[in-house]
């Protein structure tokens, strides 16, 4: 009876933090972790309630209970790096985001939030190594692609820059984002014929796009 109800506690605490409701979360885990302290289930929640309520240093203690329970356990390492970038402490997330990659390599959110603070940082070339491999991972698309197609211009990688253009094309032909910036990878390598074509496509989406009228005028240097 007294592991049904533990059990019954944890999955209302994990609905409410699903529905965004952390202070429900945060009753049901708390009556959780009066049966049973030591739920690794039960802090982990609890660290994600009281992270969501603003409260960083209890959530921070939630976390790290959490690794002394469990040192290799999924998403704890990750939960520790947002709380500490949170509470201004870059170096000690990204040390954290590392130590997950290490027990969890399939986690593209890891990959994400490192590949955020490189970027925020103009660290371009570990920036766009960190985005990429969370994309390959399966992160959410809409948020990666611009920042990795920035990340590698700034690289210097036009390789990897098309490429991700023409990833967007293949789903969405008619975007008209990735046509002119496509354009004006092809510009840059002179190839005007090209950028011409994909330029022209995008002006009949977006007639009067300012950086689309911009770079049908290099075209034409």
């Amino acid at each position: 009876m007294k592991h049904n109800s533990l059990a019954t506690l944890l999955g209302k605490g994990e609905k409410a933090l699903d529905r965004s409701r952390p202070g429900e979360a945060h009753e049901h885990l708390a009556r959780a972790l009066e049966i049973d302290p030591h739920s690794i289930t039960g802090h982990f929640y609890m660290a994600l309630a009281k992270l969501k309520l603003g409260s960083l240093s209890a959530a921070e203690n939630h976390a790290r209970t959490v690794l002394e329970l469990n040192p290799i356990e999924a998403h704890a390492h990750l939960n520790l790096g947002i709380i500490r970038e949170k509470r201004r402490d870059i170096n000690s997330a990204k040390r954290h985001y590392r130590k997950e990659i290490k027990i969890n390599p399939s986690s593209p959110h890891a990959y994400y939030n490192l590949g955020q603070i490189h970027l925020r940082r103009r660290e371009w070339k570990p920036a766009l190594g960190n985005l990429l491999q969370s994309y390959k991972l399966g992160g959410e698309a809409p948020l990666l692609v611009d920042d990795i197609a920035w990340a590698a211009y700034k690289s210097g990688d036009l390789r990897t820059e098309r490429k991700i253009y023409k990833s967007v094309l293949k789903d969405r032909p008619r975007n008209p984002w990735a046509l002119n910036n496509l354009a004006a990878t092809y510009i840059d390598t002179r190839s005007f014929s090209k950028a011409r074509s994909l330029l022209t496509a995008a002006q009949k989406l977006r007639p009067p796009d300012a950086m689309i009228k911009r770079n049908l005028a290099r075209c034409r240097k």
